[in-house]
């Protein structure tokens, strides 16, 4: 299971958001705040998988609400990219950045 939500707002905003969307005691949490939008995630799996990745240095972030699959090669292969976060969501930021249509 996993929550996420996205609207503009503060810090408390994503944190009350965060809170709200945890459905156990063991639910993890991601809040924060972009280009004046909050962001909450919740997830009772791992974060390090499935949680939002970003590009500091080009200001982009991915989240990603519910799950996808990808081969272990890919896997392996975000480890290694340079970005922050979740595994599943640094290969779509990858491809966000290569080419955006790739996407669809």
């Amino acid at each position: 299971m996993s929550g996420l939500y996205i609207a503009p707002g503060t810090i408390a905003d994503a944190e009350s958001a965060a809170r709200a969307l945890s459905f156990t005691d063991s639910t993890q949490q991601f809040a924060r705040v972009v280009e004046g939008l909050a962001l909450a995630v919740t997830r009772v799996d791992r974060l390090q998988l499935w949680g939002p990745a970003s590009d500091d240095a080009k200001q982009v972030y991915v989240a990603l609400g519910g799950r996808v699959s990808f081969e272990p090669e890919e896997w392996s292969r975000a480890e290694s990219l340079p970005y922050e976060g979740g595994l599943a969501c640094r290969l779509f930021l990858e491809t966000w950045l290569k080419n955006p249509r790739d996407l669809h």
